[in-house]
């Protein structure tokens, strides 16, 4: 384990409980490889082109990093694999930087916009203006585990909020509520991929398949894990459409 303190890794192998697994969602609803799937293949050197081949990889020596963060569920805090990576990469949660070859192909993707942002006239300076007195702010407080869920939903609707259209005003009605099952006409049990793909076909709108992987991930953690979720993969997918669903 990393010690962020000391900047040392600290062996780890002489405690107990001192095994993890890792889920990783690493395709989306269009079959394109998420940032999930390039880790692994960073990871552990697969070619990316054939789980057969996963599958007969001799990985017992293979050493990776995982960062770990805490998961509560009823009042119990777990720990969960949120990310890999390769054993030599920086250790810690700082944010990746791009590489010579990415940061170029971003220039090129971007050429036009750069050109525009960098070569337009410098606005005119405006007489300064007397700053208005500030309300005091409230204290920030740290972010605790069992916010990291509501933090990553908010993230996901308020996205989707900003994109949509401004709706004209309806009348105020009060409805019972209903289950999710009953709002989409989904049935009472179904598959893993039955249940990724109703989660995919009714997600707001604006909400890409690196969020719904996230979202996805988050709420088989809750649950505990996959082996927890066992064939009730219906507890999953109604979980991820009362966050995310139209």
């Amino acid at each position: 384990a990393y010690d962020e303190e000391s900047g040392e890794w600290v062996d780890y192998s002489g405690y107990e409980d001192n095994e993890i697994k890792a889920f990783l969602v690493l395709f989306g609803h269009e079959k394109q490889p998420l940032l999930n799937a390039r880790q692994l293949v960073k990871a552990i050197g697969w070619d990316g082109r054939d789980f057969m081949l996963l599958d007969q990889m001799d990985l017992s020596k293979t050493q990776i990093q995982g960062r770990v963060g805490e998961n509560d569920y009823n009042n119990k805090i777990s720990l969960r694999v949120e990310w890999i990576d390769h054993v030599d990469a920086e250790p810690g949660q700082q944010l990746r930087r791009l590489d010579a070859d990415e940061l170029k192909k971003l220039n090129a993707k971007f050429a036009s916009g750069l050109r525009e942002l960098g070569g337009g006239p410098k606005p005119k300076s405006a007489p300064p203006v007397a700053p208005k007195p500030s309300a005091p702010k409230p204290p920030v407080l740290e972010p605790t585990a069992t916010t990291k869920m509501a933090e990553a939903v908010d993230k996901v609707v308020a996205k989707t909020e900003h994109d949509k259209p401004a709706a004209p005003p309806i009348p105020v009605t009060t409805v019972e509520d209903v289950s999710v099952q009953e709002k989409y006409g989904l049935p009472a049990a179904c598959t893993q991929e039955e249940a990724w793909e109703a989660c995919a076909k009714h997600r707001k709108d604006g909400v890409s398949d690196d969020d719904l992987a996230n979202i996805w991930t988050q709420v088989i953690g809750d649950i505990g894990d996959e082996e927890a979720v066992g064939d009730h993969w219906y507890k999953v997918r109604d979980g991820v459409l009362e966050l995310v669903g139209k």
